[in-house]
């Protein structure tokens, strides 16, 4: 596949690592899920070095089901050599949504126009197709299991030269003028930015806000399960569903109940979802295993075809997650500049946003490009600006996700359904967002920002001007990356 990009010259990651230019600032990134990794891989890119992650899983699992990297942040990891070719098969590839009512009756298509068979093509039908495909390609979205994703992530994070350190827990965040460490038993770890991306029950939180700021219950949980395609196929009442081994993605909304079920590599896999009430306790294990009656339950009075879906699962394969969600925190930075959070240790989202995952990449290239721009000798500048850059944003996708929960669960005349009402939303504003550039364009005025608020360097600094010059040449990052 071609290339694209700013490392589009490059047939390895590990290429355009060593082609980068070196910043000398080292790294320590807390957390080895999809934002944490993003974020290492990131900084490789951006000439950061040495990059270590800890983590404190000793082996990470293949559990959950699809999660979806949406095009905004698609584009960022599709810019990866290589990514895209490793990633894309292991995704579905749907074209869209359709969206029913809890009883099976249709309420709107929310996909592109079907496209024709290539033997029987128009001109015109050609040029929307490969339009279409060279879109996808440039912006790509994601939609894999979350195991896969994770898994491609991680070895793409290890062959770039990042050091993955599994089954080690961070006690404690501490932080200097100089650097900042992380206590693994006891024992400081030092570098001169420590990033959490350790998820919703962060300890770096305390540090941050100085205080403990605990999750809340979101009022809802999601059953989640993933297993073979042929499971469904063998099922008459929802084989349907993986036809011709044609990837779908069906969605079913009621009163306080939502229902997505997908085929996932040409169908050879399957995935659903159901979000349903819950309150329980949230410092209770929020991951938990389910039981197929129970969510059966959940949809009694539903289409038939959800619950043949739900009974075609094996009980192995059933979670029953707890949505914890936390409201704006006031900041994502330590008083010294030198901690900084994450995705969802900053900004957890709810399903419903679609953005959970595409944010914590935006976040990853935002973090790593501005400690770029502001140099070694700057980084409390750089954590600050990164905050100010991307928090607005994300406060926006937060409440999304609330918004659209709201939309398809609210009581409502369920006779009479205004199809785009119950549309995700799909905007430039939303999909469109290149948070590389963005940052990039962002950063001279975001920093004078921070430095007038906390002081820091000033314009006369030879690292300024340095910083400054990274910046200019950091411009054309859709075409030329920094290097050497």
């Amino acid at each position: 596949m071609v290339q694209h990009g700013p490392y589009a010259a490059f047939e390895t990651g590990m290429d355009a690592v060593d082609a980068q230019r070196k910043t000398g600032i080292s790294a320590i990134v807390v957390g080895a899920g999809i934002a944490g990794l993003a974020c290492a891989v990131e900084l490789k890119l951006n000439g950061h070095s040495p990059v270590t992650v800890y983590d404190s899983v000793p082996k990470f699992a293949r559990l959950g089901d699809t999660i979806g990297i949406m095009p905004n942040a698609g584009r960022i990891l599709g810019r990866w050599p290589q990514l895209f070719d490793t990633l894309d098969p292991l995704c579905g590839h749907s074209r869209g949504l359709s969206i029913l009512r809890y009883d099976g009756k249709f309420i709107v298509d929310q996909k592109p126009p079907p496209l024709v068979p290539r033997d029987q093509e128009t001109d015109e039908d050609r040029q929307r197709r490969e339009a279409e495909e060279k879109y996808t390609r440039e912006n790509p979205m994601f939609d894999a299991h979350r195991g896969d994703l994770h898994q491609t992530l991680l070895d793409y994070a290890k062959s770039v030269g990042v050091e993955v350190k599994q089954g080690i827990a961070v006690t404690a965040y501490e932080e200097t003028d100089t650097g900042a460490s992380v206590l693994i038993d006891g024992a400081p770890h030092t570098a001169d930015v420590v990033i959490a991306a350790d998820g919703v029950k962060s300890k770096a939180r305390e540090v941050v806000l100085g205080y403990v700021d605990k999750p809340k219950s979101s009022g809802y949980a999601i059953y989640r399960a993933f297993f073979d395609g042929d499971r469904i196929r063998e099922n008459p009442a929802c084989a349907h569903l993986v036809a011709d081994g044609v990837d779908q993605r069906n969605c079913w909304i009621g009163p306080d109940v939502h229902f997505i079920a997908a085929g996932v590599k040409g169908t050879k896999e399957f995935s659903w979802v159901l979000t349903h009430l819950d309150q329980a306790d949230v410092e209770e294990s929020w991951v938990a295993k389910g039981k197929v009656e129970d969510a059966i339950k959940v949809v009694e009075n539903w289409d038939p075809v959800v619950k043949a879906v739900i009974s075609c699962t094996p009980a192995e394969n059933l979670l029953d997650w707890k949505l914890v969600f936390r409201d704006p925190l006031p900041t994502w930075v330590s008083p010294k500049g030198r901690i900084c959070l994450l995705g969802d240790a900053a900004h957890p989202h709810l399903p419903t946003s679609i953005q959970g995952a595409s944010q914590g990449v935006e976040d990853a290239t935002t973090i790593a490009t501005v400690l770029r721009l502001a140099g070694k000798h700057d980084i409390p500048t750089a954590t600050r600006a990164y905050q100010e850059i991307r928090y607005d944003r994300t406060v926006m996708t937060q409440q999304l996700g609330v918004q659209v929960r709201n939309t398809w669960h609210r009581p409502r005349d369920w006779d009479n359904i205004d199809p785009e009402s119950v549309k995700l939303p799909q905007t430039p504003e939303l999909f469109a967002h290149d948070a590389t550039a963005v940052a990039i364009e962002r950063f001279p005025e975001a920093a004078a920002k921070v430095r007038a608020q906390h002081g820091g360097a000033t314009a006369q600094d030879e690292g300024i001007e340095a910083a400054r010059e990274n910046s200019l040449a950091a411009s054309a990052v859709m075409s030329v990356p920094i290097l050497a």
